[in-house]
């Protein structure tokens, strides 16, 4: 159900210009913009995240070992995983692909979403180092494990990390 509300802003202008540039109506990035922030904003702020910067981000990371980066990514998968069940009850692979894209749209990471016969293709591009990431393909790759949708990285490197997703919840 959807509520009419009306009001005031100094951002008019910015806001119509915007609207025009994405091709949508107003009232559709108006409601994009509420509803990111109740999706993203409030769970970035409830898992403790910040926006730091991607350069100084991704220098520790070329820093790390690759053993190190495996450690990382179990306590990665978990700590989302924790804070997702924090927020929502629907697990279905459509939200929690919903809760990454959202993320990268926080960072201003571009990404593509392919629909492959038995699984999803998500590839992001990005500033980030290689290890960074290897880091984030692998730690989301368990996270859709966890919630029962098997998982794998599919490439990492410089600027660009992707993973599959089955379509289909793991039988066990």
């Amino acid at each position: 159900m959807t509520d009419v509300i009306s009001y005031r802003t100094d951002k008019g202008e910015e806001l119509k210009k915007l609207a025009k540039e994405r091709n949508v109506s107003l009232s559709e990035l108006t409601n994009d913009i509420v509803n990111y922030y109740f999706e993203f904003f409030n769970l970035r702020k409830k898992m403790g995240m910040f926006k730091g910067s991607t350069e100084m981000m991704s220098y520790c990371f070329s820093l790390i070992s690759e053993s190190d980066i495996l450690k990382t990514t179990d306590l990665l998968s978990k700590m989302i995983a924790r804070y997702v069940k924090t927020i929502t009850n629907d697990y279905s692979l459509a939200n929690l692909i919903k809760i990454f894209l959202n993320y990268y749209d926080y960072n201003h990471f571009t990404y593509s979403q392919f629909d492959e016969t038995d699984y999803i293709k998500i590839v992001c591009k990005n500033p980030m180092t290689r290890n960074w990431n290897k880091y984030a393909a692998m730690g989301i790759s368990k996270f859709f494990s966890d919630f029962g949708f098997a998982a794998v990285e599919d490439s990492s490197e410089d600027q660009l990390h992707s993973y599959k997703i089955s379509k289909q919840k793991s039988s066990s």
